[in-house]
């Protein structure tokens, strides 16, 4: 089985998960990025790959692509009827591409709150919720230290599959 990849980027990395937890033997054919990689899996080229749901989104609805699983740990509104991996068979799968709001250690908190304060206002507005959601990406309005708990246990979970997969830079 072959899968597209692009070395590094959150595609290869969630592929690896999936090729440890299942013990698939795959091999990984380059891309230079993920609509190179699309275009492969449309036509045959290769057999699978992750990519963004926003990517992936409007493939799925125009026939193209055929979605087999969400990564997150629940299902996407906008793919009700794509399982999950772990509701797949692979429990406590999860491989998710995220952004955030970051600042320079030694902000003082109350810049700190500030800033927080005014992503949960924009990301509470009912429109700016449904503009990005609509694409397929859900929002999350984290408190800074959650946001930083989640950055590092993502360091731990990523660095760990890359020294057990022994993935290296090229």
């Amino acid at each position: 089985m072959t899968y597209a990849v692009t070395f590094g980027a959150s595609g290869h990395l969630a592929m690896e998960l999936l090729r440890t937890k299942a013990g698939l033997n795959m091999m990984g054919v380059p891309y230079r990025g993920g609509a190179p990689g699309l275009t492969a899996v449309m036509a045959g080229e290769v057999n699978a790959m992750f990519i963004n749901q926003d990517a992936a989104l409007p493939l799925v609805r125009a026939g193209k692509l055929r979605a087999l699983a969400v990564a997150s740990k629940e299902r996407n509104p906008l793919f009700p009827d794509v399982p999950t991996v772990a509701e797949s068979g692979y429990p406590g799968f999860e491989a998710i591409s995220w952004a955030g709001l970051s600042a320079p250690a030694g902000t003082p908190p109350a810049i700190v709150h500030k800033l927080e304060t005014a992503m949960r206002t924009v990301f509470s507005k009912p429109e700016n919720k449904e503009r990005l959601e609509r694409t397929g990406l859900v929002v999350v309005a984290s408190t800074s230290q959650e946001y930083s708990d989640f950055v590092k246990s993502e360091i731990k979970k990523w660095g760990d599959l890359i020294k057990e997969a022994n993935i290296k830079a090229k």
